[in-house]
């Protein structure tokens, strides 16, 4: 039994033959129905989050893959899911350096128990005056949802986690809310790379 192993993962797309990485940080809460947590997770990730995801993103944005490795209770190489989706709406996209935000918190709060992930992919008619529309924000409910539920049927349940680097800490994620301005990165390395 591994409850309380955890799990990272790294969601690997391409936008605008630009690299995009978002990573999330994965609990264990029981994975007595499977024999390959790694490959339950990716089967859970897919159909939970995933699939809440690109319900905001354009068809332009196209995931090649997830990476997925264990991290405690003790750290293994990471396996490589192969994915061939795509999001799930129309083409006029936001360049790929224009993003939502989505913050997260942990634990009480302080600045050790917050993250953020940034999404690429959302359409050029999602802003208006500068702001996401309404639609945006119910279009993300349901994966803002599965932030802090627990997900995966009996035998492989996972819930996200945040990482506190700074206290060396996993805890559970307790809400999360989208920023109402897109933000726009610079300076960015290969990949928009997410604060988890």
């Amino acid at each position: 039994m591994a409850t309380n192993d955890k799990y990272q993962l790294i969601l690997v797309a391409q936008l605008q033959k630009t690299a995009i990485a978002n990573t999330f940080y994965v609990n264990v809460l029981n994975d007595t129905g499977t024999s390959d947590t790694a490959d339950s997770i990716h089967t859970q990730f897919r159909a939970n989050i995933l699939s809440k995801l690109k319900l905001i993103q354009s068809s332009q944005v196209e995931y090649e893959c997830m990476l997925i490795r264990k991290l405690v209770t003790r750290s293994e190489p990471a396996i490589m899911f192969p994915l061939t989706e795509v999001g799930s709406r129309g083409t006029t996209v936001l360049p790929s350096n224009l993003t939502c935000c989505i913050n997260t918190w942990s634990s009480d709060g302080r600045a050790p128990y917050r993250g953020r992930w940034f999404i690429s992919g959302l359409l050029e008619e999602d802003v208006e005056d500068g702001r996401w529309m309404v639609h945006v924000e119910t279009a993300l409910s349901q994966f803002m949802e599965e932030i802090k539920d627990s997900w995966g049927p009996s035998g492989e349940v996972y819930q996200l986690n945040h990482f506190s680097e700074a206290q060396g800490s996993y805890d559970p994620l307790t809400r999360g809310r989208i920023a109402a301005i897109p933000r726009k990165l610079r300076n960015r390395t290969p990949g928009l790379c997410s604060i988890g």
